[in-house]
């Protein structure tokens, strides 16, 4: 295969924090190597050109900035050719496999990280293949314990993305693992280290949202529950549709559900570089959510998955046939909800503030 760059081989360092090297080009490369590498690496910049990749390492130290490619690939087995992208620090950046990595490292791991996958760090893969039975299925792999604070994403939205037993791997001594089975895990970010893996397209998280899926949040007398925040595996992002979430209500007592969607407002980011895990769904005064069972789901087409490849739209899944997201109400004031209870910023949501009190006139 004719390669834009062969090898680029640095005894040091690339590039210096703060100050990053620029390696662009149109094509494929075999092998970028050095102690640590501090630039920003784009393959792709002619999308008639694939811009292939077999090696990326940084042997002692971290690698900062950015890295953009088509494929993580041998080449066939070439035996110059890992098919291994090997960081022995930390990735402080964005890494991005606009294809996907295939599962040509004899070894293993495709993807190895020492370090930590930093809090404001991405790693994006359209897909984890298994193009060759006779080896190990595709891995990422953070060495650290509680190591991602950052954000790990697989797939374009497709059941084939992310096949079993292809697998993201957290830790070594208590390892948090990661399959297409098992995506929709219920383990707290904090066990991973305040970061997720997401696979696409994006579900809600049945324990970090607020309420806890199927919970009952039971109320005082004097409180109202008037915003809910569900939450992601992965960022995601608002369309500019006049409405967002489908909010339906079972009272107590009641015999069918009520659509009381126009009562509640939805607070998103409506940029994809700016997508949040947490979306906040607010009642809209004097509404509330009030005692009964709720469900909710969003519009479709309305919530894109943040920076997947694609950006397919979310997708609730739940046990239920309507894969919705629900929670129960208990107690609670009779009176209305006052205004001015919006919250300037969605992404800094406390559970607390979706409970509040209230004095009836």
């Amino acid at each position: 295969m004719p390669f834009a760059i062969k090898h680029i081989i640095v005894q040091g360092d690339i590039g210096r924090p703060g100050s990053l090297a620029g390696i662009i080009t149109a094509g494929s490369v075999q092998s970028i190597e050095a102690d640590a590498i501090h630039a920003n690496i784009d393959l792709e910049t002619d999308p008639t050109i694939p811009g292939y990749i077999a090696g990326l390492t940084a042997r002692t130290g971290d690698y900062t900035g950015t890295f953009r490619a088509r494929t993580l690939t041998s080449f066939g087995g070439n035996a110059q050719s890992p098919c291994r992208v090997s960081i022995a620090g930390n990735l402080d950046g964005e890494m991005i496999f606009t294809n996907g990595i295939r599962n040509e490292f004899a070894s293993g791991p495709e993807i190895d990280i020492g370090g930590t996958l930093t809090e404001n760090a991405l790693f994006v893969t359209g897909i984890i293949a298994r193009n060759d039975l006779s080896m190990p299925a595709g891995e990422i792999r953070i060495r650290s314990e509680q190591s991602l604070a950052g954000q790990i994403i697989i797939g374009k939205g497709n059941a084939t993305d992310f096949n079993e037993p292809a697998k993201v791997t957290i830790g070594t001594t208590s390892p948090q693992t990661v399959t297409f089975s098992t995506k929709h895990y219920t383990t707290p970010f904090a066990d991973f280290g305040g970061g997720a893996v997401a696979v696409a397209p994006f579900n809600f998280h049945r324990t970090e949202s607020f309420p806890t899926h199927n919970a009952t949040v039971t109320l005082e007398d004097n409180q109202l529950l008037t915003a809910v925040a569900p939450r992601f595996f992965g960022p995601v992002y608002a369309t500019n549709a006049p409405s967002l979430m489908v909010v339906e209500h079972l009272a107590d007592g009641a015999q069918s559900w009520i659509d009381r969607s126009t009562e509640f407002a939805v607070e998103a980011p409506t940029e994809e570089p700016a997508g949040s895990r947490t979306i906040v769904v607010r009642a809209t005064a004097p509404a509330s959510f009030g005692p009964g069972q709720w469900r909710l789901r969003p519009i479709d087409g309305t919530l894109k998955s943040a920076m997947a490849i694609s950006n397919p739209d979310v997708q609730f899944v739940s046990e239920y046939s309507d894969n919705t997201y629900r929670f129960n109400v208990a107690g609670g004031s009779d009176c209305p909800a006052p205004n001015n209870q919006s919250t300037n910023n969605e992404i800094d949501f406390d559970n607390a503030s979706g409970i509040i009190q209230v004095n009836c006139p």
